[in-house]
């Protein structure tokens, strides 16, 4: 289910819907759509993260756990310290190697709650997004829990909605908080 061809761009492939689903989900299916061609499915993604915001935070938080895997890894020949690694290649004269432009690239296009990119925050920005996703990694918790009590109860095969009542869902929701 996708939006018409934008006017503007006759040649440009489909905009994505807004995203209604889990956001792995809404990623999957825009790569099955653009039947695995990942420079149409990337466009697809970017076109739908402009539009959702929990689209987004997630594509963000997973970009950033990647990135830092990856520079982890470079760095662990040496020291694990960030402050005594030098892993600016022009200063140790290493050829440019693609984390490092990637580095470069989350900086400048992924911003924080509230629209700074996080290659222009400073330390307040920083707090303040810290701060917004300690709250949410909170709310993300209690849903854990939640989930993970409604999942031990439910037989295999069937769906919550046919094996609890909203009475017993909202008493499982308040003993997970």
């Amino acid at each position: 289910m996708t939006s018409p061809q934008l006017a503007s761009t006759p040649n440009r492939r489909k905009s994505a819907p807004a995203c209604v689903e889990h956001p792995r989900a809404a990623i999957e299916r825009i790569v099955r759509e653009a039947r695995y061609d990942y420079d149409a499915a990337t466009e697809t993604l970017i076109d739908a993260l402009r539009a959702d915001e929990s689209l987004r935070e997630y594509v963000v938080a997973e970009g950033a756990r990647y990135l830092v895997r990856n520079v982890a890894g470079s760095m662990r020949g040496g020291s694990t310290d960030a402050s005594e690694v030098d892993v600016s290649p022009v200063a140790s004269g290493r050829p440019f190697q693609r984390h490092h432009v990637a580095i470069r690239t989350f900086l400048d296009d992924h911003t924080l709650p509230g629209g700074t990119p996080i290659g222009d925050a400073r330390a307040e920005d920083l707090k303040r997004a810290i701060e917004y996703y300690g709250s949410q990694e909170a709310g993300m918790r209690k849903q854990r829990k939640f989930l993970e009590a409604v999942g031990k109860k439910l037989p295999a095969g069937k769906r919550v909605r046919e094996v609890f009542s909203d009475a017993q869902l909202k008493r499982m929701q308040g003993d997970a908080r």
